[in-house]
Formats: structure tokens, sequence, C-alpha cells
């Protein structure tokens, strides 16, 4: 997690919020624990996917307050809410 001080540094150079920056890091750490549990099942899609892909790296950034993904298997979807259980609480 980023400490208050280096967030304030943050607001002074880019004119953002500290709250908007403090989200952006803790959608940053929840996408890449995501990753790390479900690696090439779970894909980022919408806005926040062209935020974070297209506009971020160009400094042309756009507020986001949602996170859309899909899990992509070939799964019903009872069978992949309990794999997603399953990997949730192996990892707590």
């Amino acid at each position: 997690m980023i400490d208050l001080d280096m967030l304030q540094l943050q607001a002074v150079k880019t004119g953002l919020g500290i709250n908007y920056l403090a989200k952006e890091e803790k959608i940053s750490q929840l996408l890449t624990q995501l990753h790390e549990l479900f690696s090439d099942t779970v894909v980022l899609k919408g806005g926040t996917a062209v935020n974070r892909v297209f506009l971020q790296p160009h400094n042309r950034g756009r507020f986001s307050e949602a996170i859309d993904l899909d899990y992509r298997t070939g799964q019903t979807l009872q069978q992949k809410m309990n794999q997603i259980q399953t990997t949730m609480k192996k990892n707590q």
C-alpha cells in the first residue's frame, strides 16, 4: 500500500486528488491479486481496461468507477462460481 506522503507527492505532481490516487492504487493491487489467483482465465474489459491499456500510458487517463471482468473457461456458470469460491478460500 502506498503511504500518505507518497500520495501527497503524486497529487502535487499530477494535480489529481489524494482520494482518486488512493483508489487507483487499490485497484492496481486488486488487479494484481486477481491475476495471481486466476492467471489467464480472468480478462479485464470495459472502461478500466481502455483506461489502463490505452489512455494512461499517453497521459490521457479517465476516471473509472468499475472493474469489468470476464472469467473465461469452458465451464457452466455454476462451475465457474464454485471454482472462484474454491480459489478464494484457498488463498485467504
